[in-house]
């Protein structure tokens, strides 16, 4: 087997896809080693590269030959600045703050001197429109081929190669909205001002006639809504049913809550995982799960790190046990997962990232922990659809009169997706909350 070092290989790795020189292995580029090791290996013009460091791997960084493989199949669509700055050989969760400024110089240093820059950039996004519905789920260390694959594989590069059976070739359309709506008795019965502006955002979510609505931070109790709280919400969505999960104890009471509202007529099976998180968080209502058939639909109202960040230990539990979660469902059928997740994962995601390294949801444990849920195969659909755009939040916090007049906010709701299906995304936005400062409703729509 011919060795490489990492820079080298992940060159060699990306100018293989543009040269054409990628060869498939039964309809597959991706194989599992035959010692058992957890290595992986890709295969071109008679020499097999390989990586055996699964941890790295595992942590998202591109200086590997399975990065081609990943392209190949479409669970990333186009290599991005951070993977490019790991090409040149720095890995991303070893730079510090003023590297992370300078990473997209790193990374456009990386390939300035080597002959196939711009074709390595557009081959990827070539290969993934033509081969996105490639099969092969890869989690924790293992490669699982599928069950039936298409007898006729062509080698060439830019044309489909062994469609597998993919479930995600027969997702339907969907439209979703999330919302970290503070309190759903004061949206629906308070009489404060601000409560008639909530209900204002509740009005232009039934605008939008999604299919499914993910609602965090109900505050309800725990035997749930009562029979004036029901009435007022078939009321804003007369046309759906609904599933809740809220604080019990050894929780606090009224505290977190989630709820799942999809529209009548709908086969939907909801549960309502605890996924071994420090205790209470397991009993605080953050999580609902809805199976739709074709995929799985997860709401999540991540527990936030807290006033000094007293909760930030439990919160990094926390963040690793749910990758676990969602990597365990995305190995079953493709995931869309949204919420508030609590983290502005990069500086671009918050108004002020200088004077906030060490607030809650912005520190380097839960941007890290953030990295580590994408690098298990899911796709932050907003920064897919739209790129590097600034000025782009979805929270102003309440206490300072001036945040959302000033756009001082931070992005900490997502829509995630499994890499698989991210090119199904035609639409990832946040919604108007007009004056309402906190959250905004954030929308997706899948194609």
């Amino acid at each position: 087997m011919k060795k490489m070092p990492p820079i080298e290989k992940a060159y060699e790795a990306y100018s293989a896809i543009a040269d054409g020189r990628v060869e498939m292995h039964d309809g597959y580029a991706l194989v599992a080693s035959s010692d058992g090791v957890k290595t992986y290996e890709v295969a071109w013009g008679g020499d097999v590269f390989s990586s055996n460091d699964n941890a790295t791997y595992w942590q998202g960084y591109a200086g590997y030959p399975v990065l081609a493989v990943l392209i190949l199949q479409g669970r990333l669509p186009k290599p991005t600045d951070a993977c490019l700055a790991d090409l040149a050989g720095i890995p991303w969760n070893a730079l510090n703050e003023a590297h992370k400024r300078d990473y997209a110089a790193a990374a456009a240093d990386a390939l300035a001197d080597k002959p196939h820059a711009d074709e390595i950039r557009a081959a990827a996004h070539e290969l993934y429109e033509a081969l996105g519905t490639l099969d092969l789920t890869v989690k924790r260390g293992r490669a699982k081929h599928a069950k039936e694959v298409a007898t006729d594989t062509p080698n060439a590069v830019g044309t489909v190669a062994a469609v597998a059976a993919d479930p995600s070739a027969k997702l339907g359309t969907y439209k979703f909205v999330s919302w970290n709506i503070d309190s759903l008795n004061a949206a629906l019965t308070g009489t404060s001002p601000r409560s008639e502006l909530t209900r204002d955002v509740l009005r232009t979510i039934a605008s939008e006639d999604p299919d499914v609505i993910a609602i965090q931070e109900t505050k309800l109790p725990a035997a749930g809504m009562n029979k004036k709280q029901e009435t007022a919400l078939a009321d804003f969505f007369p046309g759906y049913d609904h599933v809740w999960t809220s604080s019990h104890e050894p929780a606090r009471k009224g505290y977190a809550g989630t709820m799942a509202l999809y529209k009548k007529g709908m086969d939907v099976a909801a549960s309502y995982p605890e996924i071994g998180a420090p205790e209470p968080m397991d009993c605080e209502g953050r999580l609902i799960t809805l199976d739709l058939g074709d995929l799985y639909f997860n709401l999540v109202y991540t527990p936030n790190a807290g006033d000094g960040l007293r909760r930030l230990a439990e919160r990094q539990v926390w963040d690793e046990r749910y990758a676990d979660y969602l990597a365990e469902l995305d190995a079953e059928k493709p995931v869309v997962s949204c919420g508030d997740y609590n983290v502005a994962h990069e500086e671009i995601d918050l108004a002020n990232p200088a004077g906030n390294h060490q607030s809650a949801g912005f520190t380097d444990e839960e941007r890290a922990g953030f990295s580590h849920l994408l690098a298990c195969g899911f796709t932050d659909s907003f920064r897919h659809a739209h790129g590097n755009i600034e000025g782009a939040y979805s929270w102003w916090a309440q206490r300072v009169r001036t945040s959302k007049v000033n756009n001082s906010g931070w992005r900490i709701d997502y829509f995630l997706v499994s890499d698989r299906i991210a090119g199904r995304v035609l639409r990832s936005d946040m919604l108007d909350s007009g004056p309402r400062q906190d959250h905004c409703p954030i929308v997706l729509e899948l194609t």
